[in-house]
């Protein structure tokens, strides 16, 4: 299932192994996070420079119930959500850079702002999940966070509301997702990043929940009605393990 993170304990996973392609400011950052209250302000996915307090990009679930698409070489930038994100329900953030000049932000598939704010940032070193993990670190969620995701190019609206519909990354520009975390891990499980270890600050435990997810699957891929859906995989006994789509 996805993380649990506890805001008291200022959880949150990160990794210092960042892939190239995410400092030339094109790029796409997203993943699911349910909180249970809309009144924080929390991070759910950031990438920054670690050793600086003033360049990075974040996903911010903000205490209003409105998504930021923030970025920051200096000041901050805000590209904002009008709409709003549900309490206790799997919501969708993406934050798209088209170029220094040009950034979107959606909530649950539907558009936000486009930000225009000429903002050059570089030297991006660290990959942060459910806290801003900078040179001082802040915002730690509150809920559950999955599926988090980035790309090195820019998604088009309709890729950003395919993923929104639970499509699982995987599927969407394949050869442009140059990171990716499910999160799908039992408490023994530690989240990898390559051939290493991502640092799991305070041990986050678990989620008892995920978003309803379509994943690539080895065997043909089948649908099975809500009343028998299982909460996450299948095993064919032919055709071997596959993952087939969640009923929603």
């Amino acid at each position: 299932m996805s993380r649990s993170f506890l805001d008291a304990d200022n959880d949150d996973i990160r990794t210092d192994t960042v892939p190239a392609g995410l400092d030339d400011n094109v790029m796409t950052m997203a993943a699911w996070w349910k909180p249970p209250v809309t009144t924080n302000n929390d991070c759910i996915l950031c990438v920054v420079d670690s050793g600086s307090t003033n360049r990075w990009y974040s996903l911010l679930s903000v205490s209003d119930g409105t998504l930021d698409f923030n970025y920051r070489s200096g000041g901050v930038v805000t590209a904002g959500t009008t709409d709003t994100f549900n309490a206790n329900e799997w919501n969708h953030a993406c934050g798209v850079s088209i170029s220094r000049t040009s950034r979107t932000v959606y909530l649950n598939g539907v558009a936000g702002e486009n930000k225009g704010n000429n903002v050059n940032i570089v030297v991006l070193g660290r990959i942060g999940i459910g806290r801003l993990v900078d040179g001082s670190p802040s915002g730690a969620m509150e809920g559950l966070i999955a599926e988090c995701a980035f790309w090195d190019l820019a998604l088009p609206a309709g890729e950003v509301a395919a993923l929104a519909n639970g499509i699982s990354p995987e599927l969407i520009r394949p050869d442009n997702l140059v990171w990716y975390k499910n999160l799908i891990r039992d408490i023994q499980q530690p989240v990898r990043d390559g051939d290493g270890l991502m640092v799991d600050t305070n041990g986050t435990d678990p989620g008892d929940d995920h978003p309803p997810m379509v994943y690539q699957t080895r065997s043909p891929m089948y649908f099975v009605p809500a009343a028998a859906a299982p909460s996450l995989f299948l095993r064919d006994p032919i055709m071997g393990p596959g993952i087939i789509p969640f009923a929603r």
